[in-house]
């Protein structure tokens, strides 16, 4: 999809028809949308070969441009932060949550399993069920706050991180089951760790969100949802953005009221 004027926008409409399931699913009061801006400068200069094989969209790219002027005109919070991944930003969201809050990612990243606890829930497009404490012990058999140790022994491919070799997650978790979920006993007592620590302790060094090692810099609050709304003045220039990228669609859906609830 194209505005006719070369810009794509099959991108930017695919993700705002997904935000609208989930924020009409969620109906969230606080709101914020964590983008990459690269890869982690941390994880990089630990392992050199962490997301190698990942394509990042330079930040000046045109299809960052046209997303970030939308969410701009639709009074859409987001936060970036130069070598900081969106991972490590929800990650610490989740620890600087208030007491009584309750945190809904929406991702299909399995990293986001080890945040798991009574008031984090994860939701993924490609799941109709939420995933809760209480399923992910059903499903894996390990409390979600392991699952990093889990990572580290089987690896990630996902994310270039090398595992241990005949390890995978059933294997890494029946050894942490065994070993009382404790990493060193697992690395000092189980011959398949032969050699194995220092891969090991690095590949968690990289995985792991809960004790995070990214240094975020900046962290602005969650905000409430809303959205510009059509009787406000911001509405003008966000309907002439719709008309010059030929997102009538979009525009009408904004009109009608039936993108956000």
């Amino acid at each position: 999809m194209n505005d006719g004027s070369g810009n794509s926008t099959g991108a930017l409409v695919i993700f705002t028809r997904l935000l609208s399931k989930y924020v009409k699913l969620i109906q969230p009061d606080l709101f914020v949308i964590c983008f990459d801006s690269g890869p982690s400068t941390f994880r990089r200069e630990l392992f050199p070969a962490y997301k190698a094989a990942r394509v990042y969209n330079p930040v000046e790219s045109g299809s960052w441009l046209l997303l970030k002027e939308f969410l701009d005109l639709a009074h859409l919070p987001y936060v970036t932060q130069e070598g900081v991944e969106a991972d490590d930003l929800i990650a610490e969201y989740v620890r600087r949550k208030k007491p009584d809050d309750k945190i809904t990612i929406v991702s299909a990243d399995k990293d986001f399993f080890q945040l798991l606890n009574g008031w984090v829930e994860i939701m993924s497009p490609n799941d109709p069920e939420p995933w809760t404490t209480f399923r992910f012990r059903s499903v894996y058999k390990i409390h979600p706050e392991h699952y990093g140790k889990v990572l580290a022994l089987a690896g990630d491919s996902s994310d270039n991180i090398p595992g241990v070799p005949r390890v995978g997650d059933k294997t890494a978790i029946k050894l942490l089951n065994k070993h009382g979920n404790d990493l060193d006993l697992v690395l000092s007592e189980e011959s398949l760790m032969a050699f194995q620590r220092d891969r090991v302790e690095q590949n968690f060094k990289l995985i792991d969100l809960i004790n995070a090692g990214a240094m975020i810099e900046r962290l602005p609050p969650l905000v409430r949802f809303g959205p510009t709304a059509v009787d406000s003045a911001e509405w003008p220039a966000l309907r002439k953005f719709f008309k010059d990228h030929q997102m009538m669609a979009l525009m009408s859906d904004w009109l009608q009221g039936k993108l956000w609830s």
